[in-house]
């Protein structure tokens, strides 16, 4: 049985059933997913699957069709596009014996999807993609689990098929990023090198510098470097290394095949009753990350509305947890509209806003951001997450 480790995006679920005994097990399928903080919607379309497909397809995040496995692949292959954009694609048998990863197992979050449904109804999860089978973790999918953007996609492929080597793949930031070795199966996978000025210690080439932004993370596929370099070495030596192994003498990137990774924001919107205590915060946040299987240090902000500006707790769990605390105007919220809410009508009727801790998360995160994990409460505290765009 496959472990789940990381939870993906929140998601809008499509439910497709074309039989009585699908139908049954769509109603309790969605039940048990709308009872997920990272589950935005459920909805299920019953009977006319082809159609009902083609009307859900641009609009869901993940797709799960209650059918044979053969009707989910004629009525999708005119649909799909690339493994970027297309929504996750589920198959479930309507005895609910397999639930089968079809479509974006990785960046769509498909298999992971798969293992939550197959635990939730107690079936078997079908994953197939090769990086995951073997044990690995592919680039693709470390960057779902972690949040990050993938600037050239086009690259994938090449740095899994290094991964499936047994190779490791190089991570240079100029930032600290060590909460990827939170993940045991990361650090199998992948060598991080911390505190690298990358612009001024190497000549990266304009393919590369032109896309780079100060928090940008490179990951280098070094197949041609000494097998007994140290990525993790922290002495004066590795940057001479990697610029004679890695980018060789004239430090010239562009021997080597070097793919952009750019963590996007997470924001945490917190509300809370009067006077709720900072460790009772701090426990919430971590309950939180807990669910969304994300250490700690990977959050970049705390956000909360202004009527909570001055709310001892959240000001020392902010400081405590060295996550700047952002303030939002009840202005901005006010005027903030977003179907992604969950309105509170005592906080409507008290503050004159529909909520605290979801759209405080969303403004900060800023335009087209998303939630991964929507409004819950812990004992006096609201918790959302938000992602940004890019």
């Amino acid at each position: 049985m496959f472990q789940l480790e990381f939870e993906g995006k929140i998601m809008k679920i499509a439910i497709l059933s074309v039989s009585k005994h699908g139908k049954e097990l769509a109603n309790k399928l969605k039940i048990n997913l709308e009872q997920d903080s990272t589950i935005m919607h459920v909805q299920i379309f019953h009977k006319n699957a082809k159609n009902n497909l083609i009307k859900v397809f641009n609009d869901f995040d993940a797709i799960i069709g209650i059918m044979a496995l053969g009707i989910m692949v004629r009525i999708s292959c005119g649909l799909i596009s690339n493994k970027i954009t297309d929504p996750a694609i589920i198959v479930i048998d309507d005895c609910g014996n397999n639930v089968i990863s079809l479509l974006s197992g990785h960046l769509g979050g498909a298999n992971n999807l798969t293992i939550k449904i197959a635990d939730l109804i107690d079936s078997n999860p079908v994953i197939t993609t090769s990086t995951d089978i073997h044990g690995f973790v592919g680039i693709d999918e470390m960057a779902r689990r972690l949040h990050w953007e993938i600037i050239d996609p086009k690259l994938i492929l090449n740095f899994n098929s290094f991964i499936l080597k047994g190779e490791k793949i190089g991570l240079f930031s100029n930032k600290n990023i060590d909460y990827l070795l939170y993940d045991p199966k990361i650090s199998k996978t992948y060598q991080y090198s911390p505190g690298m000025d990358l612009k001024d210690n190497f000549n990266i080439s304009n393919q590369v510098s032109n896309n780079f932004q100060e928090n940008d993370i490179l990951a280098i596929n070094c197949s041609k470097k000494p097998h007994d370099m140290d990525l993790n070495s922290n002495d004066s030596n590795l940057k001479n290394d990697l610029n004679k192994s890695i980018l060789n003498e004239d430090k010239n990137i562009n021997n080597f095949v070097v793919l952009i990774l750019r963590p996007k924001k997470l924001v945490i919107g917190i509300g809370s009753r009067k006077g709720v205590s900072k460790d009772q915060i701090i426990i919430s946040i971590k309950k939180a990350a807990e669910i969304l299987n994300l250490p700690m240090n990977r959050f970049d902000l705390v956000a909360t509305a202004e009527i909570k500006q001055n709310e001892k707790g959240i000001l020392e769990a902010s400081d405590e947890l060295n996550i700047p605390l952002k303030i939002v105007k009840m202005d901005q919220i006010k005027e903030f509209e977003s179907e992604q809410i969950h309105p509170s009508e005592f906080v409507e009727n008290t503050f004159g806003v529909k909520g605290v801790c979801e759209p405080a998360a969303l403004l900060i995160a800023g335009d087209n951001s998303k939630l991964i994990f929507k409004k819950t409460a812990f004992n006096g505290v609201t918790i959302a997450v938000a992602v940004s765009d890019n």
